[in-house]
């Protein structure tokens, strides 16, 4: 089997190819920083520190604008995707209840997926 050159890929093939990238980026950047939206809220409650829940709204904030400008410049379109932001109806009490049953949720299995506590970082033990 004969691995291709980046030209080589398909379009899909190399969107893949840049997703997967990002992704194995976003995660070693996330798991150095403890990314964590309960970390942050629990510094902040705590210890009065906003760094971490900050730099969660300054992740959004990039999402946000990155779509944005990717969809001005026509180089994908959203037009088809159905967030509820985007639906004619925007049922809040349904979203709202939802988000606070996640968090609640969250909060007993006490901590996310990106592991807001460092005495959880069982691999870096060994």
């Amino acid at each position: 089997m004969e691995v291709p050159y980046l030209g080589q890929l398909s379009a899909i093939e190399s969107l893949f190819f840049v997703i997967f990238s990002v992704s194995i980026l976003f995660g070693a950047v996330a798991q150095k920083t403890d990314f964590c939206p309960l970390g942050g809220i629990a510094d902040y409650i705590h210890r009065g520190n906003s760094g971490r829940l900050s730099m969660y709204f300054f992740a959004i904030a990039i999402a946000i604008l990155g779509v944005s400008v990717f969809e001005t410049l026509e180089i994908f379109s959203v037009e088809n995707t159905r967030p509820p932001y985007r639906m004619p109806q925007f049922f809040w009490p349904a979203y709202l209840v939802g988000g606070v049953l996640f968090g609640v949720g969250m909060s007993l299995c006490r901590g996310c997926g990106m592991r807001s506590t460092s005495n959880q970082r069982w691999f870096l033990a060994a």
